[in-house]
């Protein structure tokens, strides 16, 4: 097959990481602060999108963060990805983490916090994960707070309030959940 010196579209990709706070190898420290009504949305439509990811409404860290925080509140924070149904290439559309998504090696503790009325959603394919926190690096300690009625929705469904890739013995939670 001739193409007559026309390149073919490169397939791309549309991310969206953190609504309220971004966080690339930082030492951050919250204390009594509201993180809240933020958001992360990612849209693919047409083209030669092959996948629409958001990571975060309210927080999102990646490398070595670490976060300590003391009587925060996040709320309100919403994630979302969806696409077209009709985008050709589209292979994943994904959100994870309306409260907080933590990608990040270092440690993510929460003390005195309330982690409440996040959500993430997903349309169509991959799927939504972690409406309050998702962790997929690092160790987390939860102390003393509550992480609760938040929202995961659209075509897969996984806990709403907390989501965990990393292995039990680098979490240490106390708490309501």
């Amino acid at each position: 097959v001739a193409t007559a010196g026309i390149n073919p579209p490169t397939p791309s990709t549309v991310i969206v990481l953190g609504g309220g706070i971004y966080a690339k190898s930082s030492n951050l420290f919250l204390d009594n602060c509201e993180i809240a009504d933020n958001y992360a949305f990612a849209y693919a439509v047409g083209g030669m999108l092959t996948s629409a990811s958001s990571r975060g409404g309210g927080i999102y860290a990646t490398q070595d963060t670490h976060l300590q925080s003391n009587g925060t509140v996040i709320r309100g924070n919403q994630c979302g990805a969806t696409a077209d149904r009709g985008t050709p290439y589209l292979e994943v559309a994904n959100a994870l983490g309306g409260g907080i998504c933590w990608e990040a090696s270092g440690a993510l503790t929460l003390k005195n916090c309330l982690i409440v009325e996040n959500s993430v959603y997903s349309n169509p394919h991959y799927g939504a994960r972690g409406g309050g926190v998702w962790i997929d690096q690092g160790s987390l300690e939860v102390v003393q707070s509550t992480v609760a009625n938040n929202v995961t929705s659209g075509d897969s469904y996984e806990p709403n309030s907390l989501y965990s890739g990393i292995g039990s013995n680098r979490m240490n939670i106390d708490t309501k959940i």
